[in-house]
């Protein structure tokens, strides 16, 4: 990013000089593509990092377990389990995953508790390696 900027700076410094000694126009046209050129190049610049800090924080997503992973992995209920209660949040019901499984009669308030606590440490481990 300094790069640019100093490459921005040099074109002005080379505009301010050629319009005082009186340059041929096409110096001073050369000039401020090459600063246009610049400003594109922070701007792509940018953008690439941003791009980049979106795929790590994608990439930190796709490895982060869910509830309902850990619940079937436990043997505290099936996917088939956790498909119904998905599907009742996606009709309206606001009440989070687990608390629509104990209401189900799926699992009961410890295997919640488990089964949230192994999230916890998971995302604590996630933490420390990020």
């Amino acid at each position: 990013m300094i790069i640019w900027i100093l490459i921005l700076i040099g074109m002005l410094v080379f505009q301010h000089i050629a319009l005082s000694f009186s340059f041929p126009m096409v110096y001073i046209y050369i000039s401020t593509i090459g600063m246009l050129l610049s400003i594109l190049g922070m701007a792509y610049q940018v953008y690439a990092r941003q791009q980049a800090v979106l795929r790590e924080e994608a990439e930190r997503k796709r490895h982060r377990e869910l509830l309902g992973q850990i619940l079937t992995q436990s043997g505290f209920c099936s996917p088939k389990d956790i498909l119904e209660g998905l599907n009742r949040q996606t009709n309206g019901d606001a009440r989070l995953i687990g608390e629509i499984l104990i209401e189900m009669k799926v699992i009961d308030r410890a295997q919640l508790e488990t089964a949230l606590e192994k999230q916890k440490e998971h995302r604590k481990l996630e933490m420390a390696a990020a």
